[in-house]
């Protein structure tokens, strides 16, 4: 989550599936459901934190907007709904 103000400005989640970078011999962790306000400078946060957080777990790359289960590429809304 991302805060502005005590206001919630955006959302990421990310995931690493361990089962699968075993079985394909990578070290990936995905990110995906992306949401965030209007506002390049949040969009970048939320991604490097994800990016951090990989790292911490010794994961060598990220890879999304991905789907949860099957590795789907996802859309991005960008403009209007």
């Amino acid at each position: 989550m991302a805060y502005r103000d005590g206001v919630a400005v955006g959302r990421i989640m990310g995931i690493i599936n361990g089962k699968y970078n075993e079985q394909v011999g990578e070290e990936t962790a995905r990110f995906f459901n992306l949401d965030c306000i209007n506002d390049q400078e949040v969009a970048h946060r939320l991604i490097a934190q994800i990016e951090s957080w990989a790292r911490s777990k010794r994961i060598k790359q990220s890879d999304g907007l991905m789907d949860f289960q099957t590795k789907d590429p996802q859309g991005l809304q960008v403009e209007r709904f």
